[in-house]
This record gives C-alpha cells, structure tokens and sequence, in this order.
C-alpha cells in the first residue's frame, strides 16, 4: 500500500524470489543426468558406446572407448542405424544437460537476489505564509518566470553532501517529478498566496508594461544535523513600455539582484529530511520576494 506523508509516497517495487526456483532446476537437471543411459540400452539396441562426465566450466564431456568387439571403430563413426541413434541420441542428451546447466546457474543465481528495498519518492509541498497577506499592494505585477537548480542536485536520485567537494546519490530516494519543475511550481504557489489576487502573473501568461520577472537561482543547497540551508538569489527585471520611436532601440530594463542564506530546522531523516527542509526554505524565499516586490520603488 502506498502511503503519502511530508511529501513522501512509498511505492513497493522489491521483489522476492524462493529459493524453491533453484530447487526445481536442480532437479531437473538431476533428472536429465539421472536419465541418461549407464547400462544395457533397449533404444540403442546394446551396451552405450560412450560415457559423459562434467570437466572445467561446467563442459560436458563424452568418451567412446575402443575395444576388440567393436574392431576399434566407434559406434557413432557407422555407417549404419546404430551409429545414427548413438549420434542422435547423445546430441540430445549434450542439449538437455546443458539447458538443464543454464536453468540451474539462473535459478540459484535469481534466488540469491532475495529482496530488493523500495523506492521511495518525495515531492515538495507549498508553506503557509507567517504573515496574512497584506491588502494594500503598491508593487507592480511579477510573474515567476524560471527557478534553476545545481546541476549536481537537479537529477531524478536525491544528492546529499557528506564532505566538502564529496557528494552521496541514493539509489532508493527518488524526485517524483523533476527537481527544476517542482520547484517553479511550488514557489510560485507560495508567492500566490503571500500576494494579492492579481498580482503574480502565471509563468506562461505575457507580463504587461510595468511588470516585473523574477528570476530565481538556486546556489547550494544541503540538509545536515538537523538543518537545511540554503543560498539563493533572484534578480528582478522590469518590463518598460516601448518607445514612441520605433527606429530607436529600447532600452536595457532594469534590473536588480538579491542574495540570501536561509536556514530552516527539520525533523525527519534521510530523504524526507530534505524535500521537509527545501520546502520550508522556498516558503522563505517566497516571504522575501514578496516583501520587496512591495516595497516602493
């Protein structure tokens, strides 16, 4: 059963195999061995003119001595239909043993695998603002326009740093959507709700005369003894109506650019502990550009 909690769901995909697999190919094989002639033999009409034995690397090996009786000719060299069922009869038997051969390596080798551990997959969730949102807003329309990631953080695996310049990717903790697009979204959710209505612009939407982008890079961003920190910036550009003159080129919109270091405490552990901690801190991102898209210009 799935379960979902703090952004996490738990999807069990491990499997187990019994050991009972690898039982029955053994004794299958033990059955193709057992069954192969060591005595008088009704189907080749007398005593088997050959033996078979397992040598290095599991190779099966046939001996066909020679004695008085048969003139020191070998059976299956005749020309005659005892040589012909010899023939057949021992390419049969070289096929089943070592089918029987590949059955056993596979079932012992499958049934070693045992359990493999769950996946579990984390997403970010929006964060309540501190504040209620104020009523008079005085700031122009802003739209969210991107949210970059470190390209060391923004992979399907969840990365943690356990050293300076050493990083450690989980092979069981997994983004459920990627890192990059979940952050624009939850950020943007965030900014909504710390805004009035109308005043953040969807990303998609075109910005009007007077609007602001923002644009928000990720630094760094690490989850250790019980606290997620990250540093961020984000740059504002504004958006100037164009010129009565359209053979005079516009000119560069401002623009302007914050940083910041933010730190959020966590309670939770592994995984969980950074999709908790990278929420928490995109809320806190999302107060700031709030606050200064509403200051007075």
């Amino acid at each position: 059963m799935s379960r979902f909690r703090y952004g996490r769901i738990t999807t069990p995909i491990g499997y187990s195999l019994r050991f009972k697999w690898a039982g029955v190919a053994l004794a299958r094989a033990w059955a193709v061995f057992s069954a192969h002639p060591r005595g008088p033999s009704t189907t080749f009409g007398g005593p088997p003119p050959h033996g078979f034995a397992i040598g290095r690397m599991g190779r099966l090996h046939f001996s066909s001595p020679l004695s008085q009786s048969d003139g020191g000719v070998r059976p299956e060299a005749g020309r005659g239909p005892h040589g012909s069922a010899v023939r057949n009869g021992r390419q049969s038997h070289i096929k089943s043993a070592r089918i029987s051969l590949v059955i056993v390596a596979l079932g012992v080798s499958l049934a070693a695998c045992g359990h493999s551990d769950a996946t579990h997959f984390f997403t970010l969730d929006p964060i309540a603002p501190a504040q209620p949102v104020a009523t008079a807003w005085v700031g122009p329309p802003i739209r969210l326009r991107r949210v970059t990631i470190p390209p060391a953080l923004d992979r399907v695996e969840l990365v943690r740093e356990t050293a300076p310049g050493e990083v450690k990717i989980s092979d069981f903790e997994h983004w459920a959507a990627p890192l990059g697009q979940t952050a624009v979204q939850v950020l943007a959710q965030d900014l909504a709700a710390r805004l009035p209505a109308g005043a953040l612009i969807p990303p998609a939407a075109p910005l009007p005369t007077g609007g602001v982008d923002v644009d928000v890079d990720i630094l760094a961003f690490n989850v250790a003894d019980g606290q997620a920190v990250m540093q961020a910036s984000w740059s504002e550009i504004s958006r100037l109506s164009p010129p009565p003159n359209a053979n005079r080129p516009a000119p560069a919109p401002p623009s302007s650019t914050r940083l910041v270091q933010l730190t959020a405490p966590v309670d939770a552990s592994g995984g969980l502990a950074e999709a908790q901690g990278l929420s928490r801190l995109l809320g806190q991102l999302a107060d700031r550009i709030a606050a200064d898209a509403a200051s007075p210009r």
